[in-house]
């Protein structure tokens, strides 16, 4: 991340989605500092699953006496440790959109102070409540925008030292400190918090609203029966309209590609299944019988190829431009792919005795590379499959042919390795992610066709 971002979280009971919103912050936070108030259920075990967190323990208050001011206080004082760039204070139910992490990346430095728009999740995690209504002691509910008075976000800035006032039971407006630094500024839809509260065991059993009822007569002297009502009117569901929440704010895609990642320079190599489908194959297949003037080339293993085949077809274009393969590398190469020379190569690979796609086993680099290949065709064992090592051998794991050929290894590696040898196969459509500066090759054909489509993805530094 560009900037040094501290994760603030005042916590009690919050197993039921602490670990996801964990999981997200670690993808972009420096370090989540959370304050627990004495969990009894799992959520002190949840946390320490996480390198990123700390776990601070609170010693053990008067149960109407909420703290909150107190409890915020010192996960600041906590996070002053860190020296970070940004403070983020969110609660344990609350789930940012994925797009915070290019808003913290883009963040306007002018501004000091940003409240984040929340929705409420309600039923489930896949809708929130977007109606509007009054209660009966005329209370106007408005949840068809944004609510804007919990998470925050400010910057630290020299010899400016936050501070709450420890003395107050909540802290209003927006959980923020009492000197919270000026200029402020509401985000937009891309700061967008995801509220679990109104989904949580903890709601649905009326406990919630309790609390809140006993805190407010602790606090305030009030009747408890009245405010407890008061609380369940503010949440009525005579009205009850919910609206599926936008794709965009889902991260199944972006934690998925989290564990590809983590496999890929685990094992090497990832397969994605079916990933594109048959007509996509077959469209390129027929471009590949129906054009008659593709410069082809002659691979060292007897195959046939066409370096930029990018440049003959729209499909090959837009598998050379996949974002998600692109968002894996920047991942992997630590920044984008080098745009000028990435290519899409076509393969094809017919039977012929000791054919096969590559030469032999290889490495591409010695220093990291990254390719995307799929498959046109079925390949079965005897179609001449690609083929890695794991756990992976480097270039240096193994002596190289000669110093003029030292990409290039005996197939005596075979025997010496045979455990290790995996053999990925696939259907027409899967596409195979992997690290080519690891020893591979593609086997020699016994039968049939294998064509291929292979994406070559340089850091700009290295290549071949």
């Amino acid at each position: 991340m560009k900037y040094k971002i501290v994760a603030c979280i005042p916590c009690k009971n919050e197993e039921f989605c602490i670990e996801k919103v964990l999981k997200v912050l670690s993808l972009f936070c420096y370090k989540i500092i959370v304050n627990d108030d004495n969990s009894t259920d799992k959520t002190q075990e949840i946390c320490k699953k996480f390198e990123k967190v700390e776990l601070l323990i609170r010693r053990k208050r008067d149960p109407k006496n909420r703290e909150g001011a107190l409890q915020r206080q010192e996960l600041l004082d906590k996070a002053y440790e860190y020296n970070p760039d940004y403070f983020f204070f969110i609660d344990a139910d609350e789930l940012p959109v994925p797009s915070i992490i290019s808003f913290f990346e883009n963040i306007d430095t002018s501004i000091n102070t940003w409240f984040l728009p929340m929705r409420d999740l309600y039923k489930d995690e896949h809708h929130y409540r977007i109606d509007k209504f009054t209660t009966k002691h005329g209370i106007k509910r408005d949840f068809s925008k944004p609510i804007t008075n919990k998470g925050f976000i400010v910057k630290n800035i020299k010899n400016y030292k936050l501070k709450y006032d420890i003395t107050k039971h909540r802290c209003r407006p927006s959980n923020q400190p009492i000197n919270s630094p000026k200029p402020h500024k509401l985000a937009g839809g891309e700061a967008t918090i995801l509220h679990y509260s109104k989904i949580k065991p903890y709601y649905l059993s009326g406990q919630s609203n309790m609390d809140r009822a006993l805190w407010d007569n602790y606090t305030k002297g009030v009747d408890i029966n009245k405010t407890l009502k008061h609380h369940e009117l503010c949440w009525d569901e005579t009205t009850l309209e919910l609206e599926e929440i936008k794709d965009e704010w889902k991260w199944d895609n972006i934690m998925k590609q989290e564990e590809i990642v983590e496999e890929i320079q685990n094992k090497g190599f990832y397969i994605l299944r079916n990933y594109k489908s048959k007509d996509f194959c077959n469209s390129i297949l027929k471009q590949v019988n129906t054009y008659k003037n593709i410069p082809y080339n002659k691979g060292e293993g007897g195959d046939l190829r066409v370096t930029r085949f990018e440049n003959y077809s729209n499909e090959a274009k837009e598998f050379l431009n996949d974002s998600f393969f692109l968002s894996i590398g920047k991942k992997i190469l630590s920044h984008a792919a080098d745009g000028k020379t990435k290519r899409c190569q076509l393969g094809i690979l017919k039977y012929k005795k000791g054919a096969n796609s590559g030469g032999g086993w290889h490495v591409d680099n010695h220093k990291i590379q990254y390719k995307a290949m799929i498959y046109l065709t079925d390949v079965n064992k005897n179609n001449g499959p690609f083929a890695m090592l794991y756990p992976n051998l480097k270039s240096t794991d193994y002596p190289a042919i000669s110093k003029e050929k030292s990409t290039r290894f005996h197939d005596k590696i075979a025997i010496d390795h045979k455990d290790k040898i995996q053999l990925l196969t696939g259907s027409a459509g899967d596409v195979i992610l992997f690290l080519s500066h690891n020893i591979h090759r593609g086997t020699n054909i016994k039968e049939g066709t294998r064509i291929t489509l292979t994406n070559y993805y340089y850091d700009g530094i290295y290549t071949k």
